[in-house]
């Protein structure tokens, strides 16, 4: 957010700010001057290329299959080391088909019925990030 506010017109800035509440004005307020301080410029192009880069990042295709390529079964061996809270969080970020491929191959994890059909309650780009580290630490298996 502090980059796109970085290339704004002062005017636009302020007006963005003043909508912001208090703390999170704050945290924004010290990232701008730390990009000031670093010698960023406010360049719009800049902020256009970083704003093309992020939303290609969170394009829905790329959150639809966080977990795809990673078999559920390499999945699952992962799934069993953590504890009941992580589980039901991991659980939680799958879509019902993955979420059922997963635990397929976990027939002795004792799955609480609350944990095993709970619906994400985080933001998507957590979720993500969730999913994309289970991955990659079932690709590391």
């Amino acid at each position: 957010m502090a980059l796109t506010l970085h290339g704004l017109a002062a005017s636009d800035r302020q007006w963005l700010l003043d909508r912001l509440a208090a703390p999170q004005r704050d945290a924004v307020r010290d990232m701008l001057a730390e990009l000031k301080a670093l010698g960023i410029p406010p360049d719009p192009e800049l902020i256009r290329g970083a704003l093309s880069e992020a939303s290609k990042a969170a394009a829905p295709n790329a959150a639809a299959a966080p977990s795809a390529g990673v078999e559920p079964e390499i999945m699952a061996h992962v799934l069993r080391r953590e504890g009941p809270a992580m589980v039901g969080l991991m659980l939680a970020a799958l879509d019902a088909p993955e979420r059922q491929a997963v635990l397929a191959h976990c027939p002795d994890l004792v799955i609480d019925e609350a944990q095993g059909a709970s619906p994400w309650v985080g933001t998507e780009t957590l979720r993500r990030a969730l999913l994309s580290s289970w991955r990659a630490m079932a690709s590391q298996e």
